[in-house]
């Protein structure tokens, strides 16, 4: 609904775990004025150098990259957005998936770019730190995978079952 209620002609999807460097509007509407990008995906690294969120950040990245099914932190021209309806409202994980591909297939018939952005955005560890590394990925895997109907814990709702 927020998506919806924008004004903006380009609107990115990015969780509220995100950090953005201080260009990240500029390098994003260079690319897309540049490059003709009108919809992707962003590179995204962990928020702090431990070996497990490298080597997880890193394996996601390959997957992006390797695999023709799009996933993670996005962007996409408002237009395109409208025309494919937007977000699965009866998806509650892996939304962005089945989302993107809609997106992506779109975009390649209109014969315009659908681009993976390698200047980085980073995600906050914390929620891995809190549930654990198979405890998180493993539902993605699934949502990925295209299963669903799965239950998604939001961070408020993890903090607040721990206290």
């Amino acid at each position: 609904s927020g998506a919806k209620s924008s004004i903006g002609e380009t609107i990115i999807f990015l969780d509220g775990d995100n950090l953005v460097e201080p260009h990240f509007l500029d390098n994003l509407s260079e690319c897309m004025a540049t490059k003709g990008c009108v919809a992707g995906t962003f590179r995204t690294l962990p928020d702090s150098p431990t070996w497990k969120g490298s080597f997880v950040f890193w394996a996601l990245e390959l997957i992006k990259c390797l695999i023709p099914r799009p996933f993670g932190k996005s962007f996409v021209r408002r237009d395109i957005f409208n025309h494919v309806n937007g977000f699965g409202d009866n998806i509650v994980l892996g939304e962005n998936a089945e989302f993107l591909s809609r997106v992506k297939s779109l975009v390649k018939v209109n014969s315009e770019k659908f681009s993976h952005i390698n200047k980085p955005i980073f995600c906050s560890l914390r929620r891995f730190e809190k549930e654990g590394y198979i405890a998180v990925l493993f539902p993605w895997l699934l949502s990925y995978l295209g299963v669903k109907g799965l239950y998604y814990r939001t961070m408020s709702s993890i903090v607040r079952s721990k206290e």
